[in-house]
């Protein structure tokens, strides 16, 4: 069995640690940009407009849709809902009332489903002279249908359609500015639709997304790089190195995907196909060629050996 080209070996060498080094640059520059990013922006709360109604500055009244929990293996997010409204500002036929406002939500996703009703009884929450008069009330936490996206890893953003209404009695509905705001660690709020058919997005992070890259393909590259000199090693790797190589290689893939968080929920992904399927089927390659060709090598090293052969008589001698 011959073994690889020198120049081939060297050839190849030479472009995957040339690659190696472009994404060690990419590594850091996307561990630095994923580490500023988490600190000034991914933990703290993020809020985005969804609607905001004609003169609703002047009531002061906001309804935020609070996300405070992702729930991957019940396809869903836990939400609540808060309203706020400065009392001076309310019309007077909406003060007199109790309650004086009720909020109207839903789940869009699910048809069937009922929609609540949550009542704001405006004069036993304000508290006068603090805060300028300012009320707050928030509903229960309930949960939200939420569909992953067809994208893999890391671009497997999830979507909820949420519906929301505040309705003020007295035949009067004050204008209120509706927003989202997520209390989610580690993910980005986006908002698809109209005013009134909101689309809302959890997404990973762009940093994030270059970093699970970057990390993937780095990795790739070493898997391949390990398994071109299982190949091309002149002499062979022994047994035990052989075996050591694919048990260190098979608990990286272990703490690799522990520390990207990579979901076992959603099933196998294209990413972990690339970057641990093929790696390893390069790896298992590798070994059964390297052990092809220490076998033959020592079969041909037992065949020469003088114990092997017996020495020939010579006619003469006698017996």
């Amino acid at each position: 069995m011959k073994r690889v080209p020198t120049k081939i070996v060297k050839f190849a060498t030479g472009v995957l640690v040339f690659a190696l080094l472009i994404l060690a640059f990419w590594l850091l520059a996307a561990i630095i940009a994923t580490v500023l990013n988490a600190d000034f922006h991914d933990r703290s709360p993020q809020s985005i407009s969804l609607r905001a109604e004609k003169d609703a500055d002047k009531s002061g009244v906001n309804v935020k849709l609070v996300v405070h929990r992702l729930l991957v293996e019940e396809n869903a997010v836990e939400v609540s809902l808060v309203v706020q409204a400065n009392y001076e500002k309310l019309p007077k036929s909406v003060k007199d009332e109790n309650p004086c406002l009720t909020l109207l939500y839903q789940d869009g996703m699910d048809s069937n489903s009922a929609s609540n009703k949550f009542d704001i009884a405006c004069k036993k929450i304000q508290v006068p002279g603090v805060a300028g008069d300012r009320i707050s009330a928030e509903t229960p936490l309930f949960k939200l249908t939420a569909w992953p996206s067809v994208d893999a890893y890391p671009f497997d953003d999830w979507e909820f359609f949420p519906v929301v209404e505040l309705l003020g009695h007295a035949y009067v509905t004050p204008p209120a500015i509706y927003s989202a705001v997520r209390m989610i660690p580690g993910k980005e709020l986006t908002v698809f639709g109209d005013s009134y058919n909101w689309r809302i997005h959890l997404e990973r992070p762009f940093a994030e997304k270059a970093l699970v890259l970057t990390v993937g393909g780095a990795f790739l590259l070493l898997s391949l790089l390990i398994a071109w000199r299982l190949f091309s090693v002149d002499p062979a790797l022994s047994g035990v190195q052989e075996l050591l190589t694919l048990a260190g290689f098979v608990v990286a893939i272990a703490g690799l995907r522990d520390l990207l968080g990579v979901s076992r929920v959603a099933g196998v992904s294209i990413w972990e196909v690339v970057v641990i399927g093929f790696p390893m089927t390069a790896l298992c390659l590798g070994m059964a060629y390297s052990t092809l060709v220490r076998m033959r090598k020592t079969n041909a090293k037992n065949s020469t050996t003088p114990e092997s052969r017996e020495a020939p008589r010579d006619p003469g001698s006698s017996s």
